[in-house]
């Protein structure tokens, strides 16, 4: 499911509030498994089985013979699934999942927090219970139980970490050293080291998972805040910007690790960010084992070890697609902790987003899109199964459908004399609803059609007939965690809030928080009118919609436009929402990357 924080909850989160009202958070005992999609299982298992020395469980195959998926065991509570890729050239990173002890109740504590949940957990085809949602950067998070006949179920003590070898610790305490609660504390049999011509598995402890991050902030507010992560660690490559931090599972010894972006990298490359951590307690003999297995494997990457900026010593390997695994000791090269970092995160960047039908939403995350944007009013008018089914598939999309277009049918009027005040509300409700299940936050209110003045029909109360709508789709735009933005058009395509300074005026009368304002570049220069007004606009600007006005087609060169001034704009207000592309082509493949890389030089703020 989509993660949906909405404003509220959001505000609850930082400030406190309502703590004594909600369910309690289930416990969150560790990693019990990371997901991957492979291009080549062959590959993948040469490098998961043969190099690593996993154990494969529970392979399982479609009704045509084909692999649906596998798991390869790391230890009795944790494991690494693969699957066969969904789209060639996509990100690696199919899943995260949690081990809790009660998957409904965090369902049930989840939706509390305002995260949108599923309406009920799954019970899995090996026998686990489990249900997912989205984090703020679009990356799937499952949490999940096993039942006790289940291949997969824990054999010993779930609820702990894999315990460090004893044996490494007692080779070298100076480098193992630190609490017992930062080495682990799980009741496992203690692993003992690798000799070069081991055929076991080079490590039994998955510490930790790392997971790209485009916005400090959210990711927080959502792990942290609602999840009770708690903060361990922060570093920096280059001591200007803060690059990793760290955040523990609040009932457990693993954590994730957020690999800090102000642009995420495109999806073809994200292998070597999105990673696992494997635990190996002396680094020269895992090395050594590797080596040892790697032709054998078939294994040609360089293998060697190095000291990272947390001071541990580490080995990098890829499997066939190029996600890593990350071989780590526990402790530092002297037992003496590596500082934590005081450098700012990344600074947050405009994201860049496209108006789609969901046919092409595929084609959006293949490109590399932040989000897309749906057209509302088609949602609105979907048949509950058909709308179920386009749930289901947008759970599937790792791009998040962010943001809605065409708010209103022509048919439901907003002006005139035929305003129909429980018809429109009765539409809003059911299609903010329905936007909020597919993670929309930003509703476009365009409409040319829905608020077209009649001829004759006073143009003052048009005016106050739009204040008044605007007022009325407030609260329950706030219910939904969606903010309605006013979009001035053209006049070829309505008569009344064509400019952006008009809008601005809209906005002032109605004079709510959810309501605020939206430039298009398009209708601006059909206008006519100065990108100045951006700088009155402001911190009220909270969407934007780009196209070339020679033709109303994707903005494919900074130079077929005078694009600057208006970009430069945006970055004097301090911009960093969301700018969709909402024009026309007949080569998405094409256009679709080179409209994206346009806006994102267009947007990069120096």
């Amino acid at each position: 499911m989509n993660l949906l924080l909405t404003l509220p909850a959001l505000v609850a989160v930082m400030l406190g509030f309502g703590a004594s009202s909600e369910p309690p958070r289930p416990r969150l005992t560790g990693i019990a498994h990371v997901a991957f999609y492979v291009h080549d299982i062959d590959k993948a298992r040469a490098f998961y089985r043969d190099l690593l020395g996993y154990t494969e469980v529970s392979p399982m195959k479609n009704a045509d013979g084909s692999l649906r998926l596998t798991y390869f065991k790391v230890n009795d509570r944790q494991f690494i699934e693969l699957l066969p890729e969904r789209a060639a050239g996509s990100d690696r990173l199919a899943h995260i999942a949690l081990a809790t002890e009660d998957v409904e109740g965090m369902r049930v504590y989840l939706k509390a927090r305002g995260v949108a949940v599923p309406d009920k957990v799954t019970l899995g085809t090996v026998g686990n219970t489990n249900f997912s949602v989205k984090d703020p950067d679009g990356h799937a998070v499952e949490f999940v139980s096993y039942s006790a006949d289940s291949p997969l179920a824990p054999q010993a003590n779930p609820s702990r970490g894999v315990r460090l070898p004893s044996s490494a610790r007692a080779a070298n305490p100076a480098r193992h050293g630190g609490s017992r609660r930062s080495l682990g504390e799980g009741g496992q049999p203690d692993e003992q080291r690798l000799q070069p011509d081991d055929k076991g598995p080079v490590s039994s402890i998955l510490r930790h998972a790392g997971i790209l991050v485009g916005a400090l902030d959210p990711a927080m507010a959502f792990y942290r805040d609602i999840l009770g992560l708690r903060e361990t660690w922060r570093g920096s490559s280059d001591s200007r910007t803060l690059s990793w931090v760290n955040v523990q599972l609040p009932d457990g010894d693993d954590y994730l690790e957020f690999m800090l972006y102000s642009a995420l990298p495109p999806e073809n490359v994200r292998g070597s960010q999105h990673h696992i951590c494997l635990v190996v307690p002396d680094m020269s003999a895992a090395a050594a084992a590797v080596q040892a297995r790697a032709a054998g494997a078939g294994y040609t990457r360089p293998i060697e070890p190095r000291t990272g900026i947390n001071r541990k010593r580490q080995l990098n390997l890829y499997d066939g697609d190029g996600t890593r695994s990350e071989l780590m000791e526990p402790g530092t090269i002297d037992g003496t902790p590596a500082p934590s970092s005081t450098a700012p995160p990344p600074a947050a960047r405009i994201r860049v987003g496209v108006c789609l039908d969901p046919a092409q939403f595929d084609a959006a995350q293949v490109a590399g899109f932040d989000y897309v944007e749906i057209n509302a009013s088609k949602v609105a008018g979907l048949p509950d199964d058909e709308f179920q089914q386009l749930v289901k598939r947008v759970q599937q999309l790792r791009v998040p459908v962010a943001a809605a277009n065409v708010f209103l049918p022509g048919t439901i009027k907003i002006v005139g004399p035929d305003v129909d005040k429980e018809k429109q509300e009765a539409y809003a409700r059911t299609c903010l609803a329905r936007l909020k299940a597919l993670g929309v936050t930003v509703q476009v209110l365009g409409s040319g059609g829905a608020r077209r003045v009649p001829d004759g029909f006073s143009r003052d109360e048009a005016f106050a007939q739009l204040v008044d709508f605007c007022r009325r789709m407030a609260p329950i735009a706030r219910e939904n965690g969606i903010t309605i933005v006013i979009e001035p058009l053209r006049r070829q395509e309505t008569n009344i809030i064509n400019t952006e300074k008009e809008g601005l005026a809209l906005m002032k009368a109605v004079d709510r928080p959810e309501v605020r304002i939206l430039v298009d570049y398009y209708h601006l220069s059909e206008e006519n009118e100065s990108p100045d007004i951006l700088l009155e606009s402001g911190k009220d600007l909270a969407h934007v919609h780009v196209a070339n006005p020679k033709g109303r087609v994707y903005p494919l060169a900074a130079d077929e436009s005078p694009y600057a001034p208006f970009f430069a704009n945006l970055c004097r207000i301090g911009y960093t929402g969301r700018v969709s592309i909402e024009g026309s082509t007949t080569n998405f493949e094409v256009d679709g990357p080179k409209g994206l890389a346009t806006l994102r030089a267009l947007t990069a703020c120096r």
